[in-house]
């Protein structure tokens, strides 16, 4: 046997023994777990956004959002056949419009009188006294103008109707069912829902110029500003004291 045919075989033991094919299991087991910590590195580097499908906390606000704006604001004062002075209590609610109107209006004001009906001549008396109530509640006579409207059905006592045109804060028109709840599966706001929430809210809103800018700080209470400063050059408490009697108690029925 040659020399170069011993070293062949000895090379060929060496790589059957089992200490060699423990050193390259090992091998490849060291290969394969850093493959998959490899793999594992490169995912965590992936930044994909992840939908899960919940309920927007805003869906409402902007399906059904408040909105100012200038549109006309009505009040009907009723007139009966034979009236001919205005009643005290419609002439409070005349001066509380005619309030409403120098806050939120630009300062006119429309009285339109009804032309036709049973109650015509009742309501060409009434119609010159609410104008005067509007004058004494500081509406420029200027700014009154005087209409007349037709009335179809004569039978009628149809109203005197004041008007003004002013910001007013609304919310377009609810109860268009655009979606089938029956069939609605996923879990999402119906598009109805939150309308009437707002329409309400708006509703409360005593001046809807508020949702458009914040009102100017108003004069601070003098008279409390130099009480809290004089208890403070004398060392005493310059916060109001509340009492016990100002607390609660938990109620006791039942227990």
């Amino acid at each position: 046997m040659t020399s170069s045919t011993k070293v062949r075989q000895s090379r060929a033991h060496a790589l059957r023994s089992p200490r060699a094919c423990r050193s390259a299991h090992v091998f490849r087991s060291v290969g394969a777990a850093a493959a998959v910590l490899t793999a594992l590195s490169l995912g965590a580097c992936r930044n994909d956004p992840v939908i899960t499908g919940s309920v927007p906390t805003d869906g409402y606000r902007t399906r059904h959002p408040i909105i100012v704006t200038e549109a006309p604001e009505n009040l009907d004062i009723p007139v009966g056949p034979q009236t001919r002075v205005l009643a005290s209590d419609l002439a409070d609610a005349v001066r509380s419009f005619a309030a409403r109107a120098k806050k939120r209006g630009d300062g006119g004001m429309e009285i339109q009188v009804p032309s036709g009906a049973s109650n015509d001549t009742s309501a060409m008396y009434v119609a010159r006294q609410i104008r005067a109530v509007l004058i004494r509640s500081g509406i420029r006579s200027e700014m009154i103008q005087s209409f007349t409207y037709r009335v179809d059905v004569p039978d009628v006592a149809a109203p005197i109707r004041l008007q003004y045109v002013g910001l007013q804060a609304k919310v377009h028109q609810c109860g268009i069912w655009r979606d089938n709840l029956a069939a609605k599966f996923d879990n999402r706001s119906y598009s109805e829902f939150g309308c009437a929430t707002q329409s309400n809210l708006a509703a409360m809103i005593a001046n809807p110029a508020d949702l458009l800018y914040p009102r100017g700080t108003g004069p601070s209470d003098a008279m409390r500003r130099s009480t809290v400063f004089d208890n403070y050059r004398k060392g005493k408490k310059t916060a109001s004291d509340y009492g016990d009697d100002k607390g609660g108690t938990v109620s006791d029925i039942g227990g």
